[in-house]
């Protein structure tokens, strides 16, 4: 929270959701006491937890991989636990749910997600505009997309994603960790995870969580 406060003024909403995503790592065994965590982190990046709201569906979901739970549909599941959900989100998800069971090619949904931002402006444009929260849904919700597509498949799902996420690199970053919790470290490639620094605070996360000082290499 004190590495937050002091760079709260530079942070914006989608950076704020990748520095904090450690938080469901360490908390995933009780949403309750996850959440509560966050709201104090967001209350100390911007006295308000409110945009929790638009982005909970990814701690969520990292939860439940790291818990075991997630089922066969993941996306028709995530929909269906999330109470908080918000509505732009949830349309999202709904209409890339609905292009999974059509087995929609990529291509075709990446223009129906645009048509439907689209038609969204167009429909109210004083409550929709795209803008970082805009942007963000999209993130969140084909990363759950392409998690869901494949969701037994690491590194077709993160694949995929980078090729579609040039404009918006939350997306492939967003998708290698939901599915990187539920496939677990054997299904990276060993070019992917060979970095040392991210190997050492990997670590020291999973030490203090298990409750023990240092974790031998």
């Amino acid at each position: 929270q004190e590495i937050i406060a002091k760079k709260k003024s530079s942070l914006f909403l989608g950076e704020f959701l990748i520095t904090t995503l450690p938080v469901a790592f360490y908390y995933h065994e009780s949403l309750s006491l996850l959440r509560k965590q966050l709201e104090l982190a967001f209350t100390s990046w911007q006295n308000s937890t409110a945009p929790l709201e638009e982005v909970w569906i990814c701690y969520e979901a990292i939860a439940l991989g790291l818990k075991e739970q997630i089922q066969p549909q993941p996306l028709k599941q995530i929909l269906n636990l999330s109470s908080v959900l918000t509505t732009p989100l949830r349309e999202k998800l709904e209409l890339l749910q609905t292009e999974i069971d059509r087995g929609t090619g990529l291509e075709r949904v990446m223009g129906g997600l645009i048509h439907h931002d689209s038609l969204q402006k167009i429909a109210s444009p004083d409550r929709v505009k795209f803008n970082e929260l805009e942007r963000i849904h999209n993130a969140i919700a084909l990363a759950l997309y392409f998690f869901a597509c494949t969701p037994e498949d690491f590194t077709l799902a993160v694949t995929r994603a980078m090729r579609t996420s040039a404009q918006n690199p939350l997306t492939a970053a967003l998708t290698g960790a939901i599915s990187g919790v539920y496939n677990g470290i054997n299904s990276i490639s060993s070019d992917r995870h060979e970095f040392p620094e991210t190997k050492v605070q990997a670590h020291l996360l999973f030490a203090s969580w298990a409750g023990v000082n240092k974790v031998e290499s």
